[in-house]
């Protein structure tokens, strides 16, 4: 009887040890999670970028309707200054997702863009291409004022959540622009441009060339053009025999800082036509060949396009400039 008496003593006490190491475990994992919480809820200091209309009603209604997290995220108060119609979510790897109201028109918007629906709302996705960043703004396209949100690619589930919150005053979109180069005057496109063309490449920066069978219906491309695209839409485009720039002549004048403008590449010199360009893209011009070629593409990929685009228009353009050779 003494030995039953020990033996359930002895059960006793190891079953109260189990209980006691499962609250100690269970503590430890609401201790983590809690201090993992206020880890992601520390303020967070976010740029302040100029956004046309992001001290709109709309959008101050939406960053006041926007949840306290979004998946396993959780909204971070925003350090002084704070951008106005911003908010952001991250967990405590600093996974992160941004959301900022009244964003610009994106340029990569054109008529080859190929946009996806989420909470009833037109997005679109536009990767940004430098290599090895998984990084992504989704643009509401389907609204105004527009809405980007900014994160890995597997933040796309967030986009239904957000659209949900969007109040009654968001309107209609904006419609897409021209594919980039199309509205360039081109009176110097000729064979020399077709024999351009017919040595570019298929595939370039991770975008094949389209045929006019890749097309949207309806669209073609202007002579002597050239266009690469990838899933998204997202395109480069090159014109070939166009009119010199209308800022190339102002370079001239000290004031304008025009040397820095310019930009050799292999034998290429190269304008930046900054009236064409924005942020996230640029337009160059090949100057000093028997004819000017112009070509607009992502500011990311353009130290690995332009060397090959310039060996391209090198071994097909005479050189009208002696003194480059």
């Amino acid at each position: 009887m003494g030995d039953k008496v020990q033996d359930q003593g002895s059960r006793r006490r190891a079953g109260i040890a189990l209980a006691l190491a499962v609250a100690l475990a269970l503590g430890v994992i609401v201790a983590t999670k809690i201090m993992q919480d206020r880890a992601a809820r520390q303020p967070v200091l976010l740029p302040t970028v100029e956004m046309p209309m992001d001290d709109s009603p709309q959008c101050a209604e939406l960053v006041a309707a926007l949840p306290d997290s979004l998946g396993r995220l959780q909204r971070a108060e925003l350090a002084e200054p704070a951008p106005t119609g911003a908010a952001l979510y991250r967990d405590f790897t600093d996974d992160r997702v941004t959301v900022r109201c009244g964003a610009p028109v994106p340029a990569q918007y054109t008529t080859l863009s190929r946009t996806v629906e989420a909470g009833d709302v037109t997005w679109l996705r536009v990767a940004d291409d430098t290599p090895d960043l998984d990084l992504v703004t989704w643009f509401s396209v389907g609204t105004s004022p527009i809405v980007a949100v900014t994160g890995s690619s597997d933040h796309d589930d967030v986009l239904p959540e957000i659209a949900g919150r969007m109040g009654a005053g968001f309107g209609a979109g904006p419609e897409p622009g021209p594919l980039p180069l199309t509205d360039l005057a081109a009176p110097a496109a000729d064979g020399r441009c077709e024999g351009l063309l017919a040595a570019l490449p298929a595939a370039i920066a991770e975008r094949d060339r389209l045929g006019e069978g890749d097309l949207p219906e309806g669209m073609t491309l202007p002579p002597a053009t050239a266009a690469w695209a990838n899933a998204d839409g997202d395109a480069i485009t090159l014109r070939c025999g166009v009119a010199e720039p209308a800022g190339y002549a102002a370079m001239a004048d000290p004031a304008n800082d025009g040397d820095r403008q310019l930009t050799q590449v292999g034998d290429i010199v190269w304008f930046t036509d900054a009236e064409r360009s924005s942020g996230t893209t640029a337009t160059y011009f090949a100057l000093g060949r028997e004819r000017i070629v112009a070509v607009h593409l992502p500011v990311a990929v353009s130290s690995g396009v332009l060397p090959e685009l310039s060996a391209t228009i090198a071994a097909n353009l005479e050189n009208t400039a002696p003194s480059e050779e």
